[in-house]
């Protein structure tokens, strides 16, 4: 019986560690040296100009990782309500990632009024479009 509780205990401790560990490493990849830190960087200039090659399915494709991720912290803190988690990272990229989301809504609902319609009729009303 003792056995037993002390197996169950180190498989409990070792799936602590490993939850925490996998969490973590996402974590550290969201840092501006992290592969997806980078990635992000990449979608925007110093400026904050949203780049050319931007598109929304690969803001898309880190709105679902940052999801995930979410879920795995919520998860994680609610079986070990204790333990802390440095997040101010992944807050901060989310945060950084919804900008850079509603940037790009705004930039293609900009864009398609000046590739619409719209704008052969204004080009025909005013001469041309500034």
């Amino acid at each position: 019986m003792v056995v037993l509780l002390g197996g169950l205990g180190a498989y409990i401790e070792n799936k602590y560690k490993n939850e925490r560990n996998e969490i973590e490493q996402k974590l550290l990849s969201l840092e501006s040296s992290g592969s997806i830190g980078k990635v992000i960087d990449s979608f925007s200039d110093d400026l904050g100009f949203l780049s050319k090659s931007l598109n929304y399915q690969r803001v898309s494709s880190i709105n679902q990782l940052l999801l995930k991720l979410n879920e795995q912290i919520h998860s994680f803190k609610k079986k070990y309500p204790r333990e802390k988690l440095k997040t101010d990272q992944f807050e901060a990229i989310s945060k950084q990632c919804n900008i850079i989301q509603q940037k790009l809504i705004v930039q293609n609902s900009v864009n398609e009024i000046f590739q619409s319609p719209l704008r052969l009729l204004m080009v025909q009303l005013f001469g041309k479009i500034l």
